[in-house]
């Protein structure tokens, strides 16, 4: 299996996302949304519910998400970024105006089979996939690519190295150059510097 690779480019992340806007299909970009903003594994944004994110009895969006993730089992605080409530606001106002009854316990990324049950990683990975096809990303990209695209942003970003390690739970600055790819494009770069002309 291929190890998938972050988005590079930050106007293929808005195409991939644009996708879906276009098409209505609200609940696929917000999940897009959420993998780039969040840094979260897809196994745990696809568990995610309306009460993980926004408080009904104060009427609005929580400024940090509180979780254990599945993998490690670690308890995670993630913020929430004003652009990713701006995404959330607008997939419950969607679903509101549908006719649709959020709650704490709702789903966030619901499946359209059965009364209250989530998107599959399969589903979810064929929400990915398919906006990379269709806007033409190139590379190995999945849904953990997400993830990546939001440590790659942030070290291009200029955010230290130990946050963005932190962010990831690596234990070594080495495993999160090699997990976004940045050792890979630092050995590139020299192979185009390198002219004998």
């Amino acid at each position: 299996m291929a190890l998938t690779e972050p988005i590079r480019d930050p106007a293929h992340v808005k195409a991939m996302m644009d996708y879906y806007l276009q098409r209505g299909e609200y609940r696929n970009y917000c999940f897009l949304g959420f993998g780039v903003y969040s840094a979260l594994r897809v196994s745990d944004i696809i568990c995610l519910r309306w009460g993980d994110v926004y408080d009904f009895g104060k009427a609005r969006f929580n400024k940090r998400l509180q979780l254990a993730e599945g993998k490690t089992k670690k308890t995670k605080a993630v913020c929430v970024n004003e652009h990713l409530t701006e995404i959330l606001r607008g997939l419950k106002a969607v679903l509101e105006s549908s006719g649709e009854c959020l709650s704490s316990g709702t789903y966030i990324f619901r499946s359209r089979k059965g009364d209250n049950s989530h998107i599959t990683r399969q589903h979810a990975y064929r929400i990915t996939k398919e906006a990379a096809d269709q806007t033409g990303v190139e590379g190995t990209i999945g849904c953990h690519s997400l993830r990546k695209t939001f440590g790659y942003a942030a070290q291009q970003s200029g955010a230290p190295p130990a946050v963005i390690m932190d962010i990831f739970n690596h234990s070594s600055y080495q495993i999160t150059k090699r997990y976004l790819g940045i050792e890979q494009d630092e050995k590139d770069a020299v192979y185009k510097k390198v002219n004998f002309r």
